[in-house]
């Protein structure tokens, strides 16, 4: 996906997602990592002078430790219906 492409689904991006890589990163301690972990997807590669972003289905390593972790904490920071619209 493009940045833009992200950003009709989620909103305005910040300028740390064009500026620092570790933004993308499959962290379980960034709201944004969650979210999309939350709905079945992880960051595969982003480039950022394209802007352009890779997801692939299910969460890195797929482990169900860390499907489960991301799903308890989607609930503490991500709004359902973002969650809804990436899983679509």
């Amino acid at each position: 996906m493009t940045f833009g492409q992200v950003e009709q689904l989620v909103g305005t991006l910040p300028d740390s997602a064009r500026e620092h890589r570790a933004w993308w990163g499959n962290d379980s301690y960034r709201s944004q990592s969650i979210a999309w972990q939350a709905a079945g997807w992880h960051v595969a590669s982003v480039d950022q002078q394209s802007g352009q972003v890779v997801f692939a289905r299910g969460i890195k390593g797929e482990k169900a430790a860390a499907r489960r972790r991301a799903h308890a904490l989607a609930g503490s920071y991500v709004d359902a219906h973002v969650i809804a619209t990436i899983k679509t």
